[in-house]
């Protein structure tokens, strides 16, 4: 490990190796600060680490191997040096029914499924059956003296024979990263298992139904010095003692909420650690405490009995168990030196004069639990807000939920522990079972009596050990531990009215680390929830991507058919709701439908020109194709934007060419009025050939596109590898665009909303247009919020248009494009230029801050159920492999999240202006809108003011199309 020898055992985790052999630091963060060893499970990131090669591991899911070449890793990681092992022929496994985690719940439903010949097939990301609670003892040890352990060891050995028993074999190392639906019903997972020694890999699998049994993860609260070396969780240091026998340090402060922190500190002083104390959250000696105490006596003796045994334990070894105590901060240069506590209130807050502090090397933390549901809401199950930041699934009373086929038992969907999370595995099944026609087996009456025992128990469980729930207050704490987002920045973004997640996420970068939002989602809720005093719903927090963990690229990637041009759909409907009031309670002189950035800039003109202005959006600003792009300022024809070189200098596209230009001009002027930093950068694009063909249209285009201003110039393959040197092999040269570049949308957009509200424009957002009317000279808008009237209309819904035109008897020939973006891990600079493809679907550039966007107009698609674009596995392949034959490099990079989002199909040209035979009715869609938003909306508002265009607009009005 950095050139320093580790011994290891066979059969030992990587983390547990290099913890046994005292290494604390693991990796540094983006301020370069020390990380270490925090979940356990492989879902923080924390203990990543990289090998020789560049391809990187997590440490505490993966076995250490005689030879392992190890160092530590940086938040921009280097460029893979090595090929990445191509993948092989994709798999495809048919199954039944899929089970994913091989824990409690997952076992319990496969055993009684394997019983009836049920063709099941198990996943689990460890590398063996057991899952959190049961953890198994790793191959490098053994029971000493024969002694089997304790009865959960036996517990969890028992239920792994019965599964082994009925045929059923856990595919074990497995990462289900993505659930779609079937393209003919059923569902399809997208994962990734162990490499063979053949090479092969497994791609996919296609089930009638799906058992989500994934578990849960902890939850930690931020507090300064939550991200130093030596603070854990408390299922990390007990999965160190109870798999590999690995103690996590030699002086421990445990802190937390609940039982599970008082079976660590027993394990941990039988193993021969310091325990200074146990941290309770909750107060003692409260009235409820005899009733609570009670209930859990009367629903399961057994367990109550171990709870009390526990505290007789610590008594007896003489550790301290204080209750009514929080953790307040943990203290050290590069790791853990010491932590101190202080008393919480019933409002949660720390009494801080009443501090006590602790010379640990070891702070383990148990607080809370958060499902692991994001599969589950990646398919679109529905999920209900049960406290700030925790989603509960829908289900009935077999654990299945709002999406037919789909069942979701155990801690991934109610909090409840192993007891309960079998009963509801076992009765999962049993409903599957019913749906194939097996035979009944008994015990269907004893599992909902056991299901409903365990419920009862939990409830006086946590009645028990209710505690306030804590709310950070030191300004510099990072409530984002990926991304070093501090709480001042969130709490800036709450001052100037932003409450949405994606709004914060994108004006703050929370949620978009390698964690993927797991452990800011509860933080940020908490702070919203406090500040505003409303918890957000399940709607307002942060979506579900695919893939559910970073995962290489060279392993998704494989060729897909292309096609020309865009692929639409049919527009989503812009009219779902009710009305809440037809009284008019709104007026405005100019009413603009639509807040993306054409929306935004036409709105930000007329503000300042002294109109009143309203915007309504069904989203928060930003939060449709505009907060959602690649970030492409486009200044030249892409590949698919004309197919006949003959006829493409008078296409509408070409046509667009001038008003482009203009967009990027207006871009960089609004960057400079307002003094913000939108990291523009316009040093070129390049369009790449992968032989003479490609090449002769490069020229074609070429020609075309300097006959309209923009500079250009062709490279030959030398030339190509001077400005990309990690250029493809099959690539022979390209074409050299001068005018233009990129900008990230995550820096412009809330730039441009803040300028938007300081010049005076008024938001009603969320909130959908359901009809609209002609009211005199003006137009009345009614709405899913307030009814609204307006003497000018101006329809900017971008993919919804169509729909809002249609609402005043108007055409417009707009089609609905969903289309899907990509990002990697943030890496070195690698990507010098905005990068596209002569022959092939392809955007590609990098942010200021490293990570890589890919685009190009692969499709998503679009539930109108639900109404949300979704992403399409096919596309995702197929666009990471066009990207990866590009720059060949990328496939050991890993890709962090994927989104689709509802794109605009013209007939290549923008459509401005008052629609004919409707006075008032502007219109202002865009064909590669983000790129000419501002230039947009300075016509829009023009037309408005009756001032001069800035070129010549008959190719962009509506008239055009008769």
């Amino acid at each position: 490990m950095d050139g320093v020898p580790v011994r290891a055992l066979e059969g030992e985790s990587i983390a547990a190796a290099l913890i046994a052999d005292g290494r604390r630091q693991f990796r540094t963060d983006r301020d370069g600060r020390a990380r270490g060893f925090s979940c356990g499970m492989g879902v923080c990131g924390e203990c990543e680490l990289f090998q020789d090669s560049g391809i990187p591991l997590r440490a505490c899911m993966t076995a250490a191997q005689p030879g392992m070449r190890l160092r530590s890793s940086r938040y921009r990681r280097e460029i893979p040096t090595d090929t990445y092992p191509p993948p092989a022929a994709e798999e495809l496994i048919v199954c039944d029914v899929l089970i994913v985690g091989a824990g409690p719940a997952g076992m319990s439903a496969a055993e009684l499924l394997g019983r009836t010949g049920i063709h099941v097939l198990v996943v689990d990301e460890r590398g063996a059956p057991g899952g959190q609670y049961f953890k198994p003892l790793a191959a490098s040890q053994d029971f000493r003296d024969g002694v089997p352990g304790d009865s959960q060891y036996g517990e969890g050995r028992a239920l792994m024979q019965r599964m082994s028993d009925v045929g059923v074999s856990p595919l074990v190392g497995t990462t289900v990263w993505g659930l779609f639906p079937g393209a003919d019903g059923g569902f399809e997972a997208g994962f990734l298992g162990e490499r063979s020694r053949g090479g092969e890999r497994r791609s996919c699998i296609r089930a009638q139904h799906v058992v989500l049994a994934a578990g849960a993860f902890e939850s930690l609260p931020a507090f300064p010095g939550w991200t130093l070396p030596g603070v854990m969780s408390t299922g990390a240091a007990q999965g160190l003692l109870r798999s590999y026998r690995v103690s996590p340090g030699e002086r421990v402060l445990i802190a937390g909420n609940g039982p599970l922190n008082l079976q660590l500190a027993c394990e941990l002083v039988e193993g021969g650690a310091e325990v200074v104390a146990v941290a309770e959250a909750a107060p003692a000696r409260r009235p409820a405490a005899v009733a609570a105490g009670l209930g859990m006596l009367v629903s399961d003796a057994r367990l109550a009995a171990k709870g009390i045994a526990l505290l007789a334990r610590l008594r007896r070894a003489g550790v301290p168990v204080l209750w009514g105590q929080h953790i307040a901060r943990a203290e050290g240069a590069t790791a853990l030196a010491s932590a101190t506590l202080a008393p919480i209130d019933a409002s949660g807050s720390l009494i801080r004069d009443q501090e006590l502090r602790f010379d640990v090397d070891t702070l383990c933390l148990g607080y809370a639990l958060s499902p692991s549901n994001e599969l589950a809401r990646q398919l679109g199950c529905q999920h209900r807000s049960t406290a700030p930041g925790l989603l509960e699934p829908l289900v009935d009373g077999n654990g299945e939920t709002t999406v037919p086929g789909v069942f979701v038992v155990g801690d991934g969907g109610r909090l409840g522990g192993a007891q309960l999370a079998q009963a509801e595995g076992r009765l999962a099944a049993r409903a599957i079972i019913e749906r194939f026609a097996g035979p009944a087996i008994p015990g269907l009456e004893r599992d909902r009596r056991w299901r409903d025992r365990q419920r009862r128990f939990q409830r006086h469980l946590w009645s028990l050990f209710a505690a306030p729930a804590y709310v950070p207050d030191d300004p510099d704490t990072l409530v984002c531990r990926c991304e070093c987002v501090p709480l001042k920045t969130v709490l800036r973004q709450l001052e100037a009215g932003v409450t949405d997640f994606a709004s914060l996420k994108r004006g703050t970068r929370v949620g978009m680390g390698s964690c993927q939002g797991r452990y800011c989602q509860r933080q940020l809720a908490t702070v919203v929830a406090a500040v505003t005093g409303i918890a957000p719903d399940a709607q307002a927090l942060f979506e579900a991507r695919q893939p559910a963990k970073p995962v290489p690229i060279g392993e998704l990637a494989s060729e897909q058919p292309e096609w020309g041009g865009y692929r639409s759909v049919e527009a989503p409907s812009g009219g779902e709701g009710q009305c809440h009031s037809r009284a008019v309670v709104l007026e405005a002189e100019v009413l603009v439908v639509g807040a993306g950035i054409i929306g935004l800039c036409t709105a930000l003109h007329l503000a300042r020109a002294g109109r009143d202005v309203v915007l309504v959006d069904r989203s928060p600003p930003l939060t449709q194709a505009s907060g959602s792009n690649a970030g492409s300022l486009h200044g030249q024809l892409l590949s698919w934007d004309f197919s006949d070189p003959s006829a493409a200098a008078s296409s509408p596209a070409a046509q667009t060419l001038r008003l482009q230009q203009l967009g990027i001009r207006e871009w960089q002027a609004l960057e400079f009025e307002l003094a913000a930093d939108f990291e523009m950068s316009l040093g070129g694009g390049l369009v790449v050939a992968e032989n003479e063909v490609e090449l002769a249209y490069l020229r074609r285009k070429a020609e075309i596109e300097a006959s309209f201003g923009l500079r250009m110039e062709m490279l030959d393959g030398l030339q190509l590898r001077e400005r990309l040197p990690l250029a493809g092999a099959t690539l022979c040269g390209g074409l050299l665009c001068h005018d233009e570049g990129k900008i990230n949308p995550l820096a412009a957009g809330p730039a441009v909303v803040a300028a938007v509200r300081d010049a005076g424009a008024r938001f009603e957002v969320p909130c959908r247009v359901v009809n609209i009317e002609r009211a005199g000279q003006g137009f009345r808008v009614h709405t899913t919020g307030p009814t609204l009237s307006c003497r000018r209309l101006v329809n900017a819904a971008g993919g919804w248009s169509a729909r809002i035109a249609a609402m005043l008897g108007a055409e417009l020939p707009v089609r609905t494009a969903p289309q899907q973006m990509i990002v990697t891990e943030a890496l070195e600079p690698v990507v010098p230029l905005l990068l596209a493809a002569a022959g092939r679907h392809l955007t590609l550039k990098q942010l200021s801050n490293g990570n890589v966007i890919i685009g190009g107009g692969w499709p998503g698609a679009f539930d109108y159920e639900r109404d949300r674009a979704l992403v399409r596995r096919d596309s995702v392949a197929g666009n990471l492999w066009v990207a990866s034959r590009v720059i060949p490099a990328l496939a050991g990079v890993r890709l962090l999240r994927s989104w689709s989002t509802v794109g605009v199909m013209t007939d290549g040209a923008p459509i401005v202006g008052e629609y004919p035979g409707i006075p008032g009715f502007f219109n202002a869609v865009g064909a590669n809108g983000y790129t000419m938003g501002p230039i947009l909306g300075r016509i829009s508002a023009g037309m408005i003011l009756g001032e001069e265009a800035p070129l010549d607009l008959a190719p962009f009005l509506v008239d055009r199309f008769g």
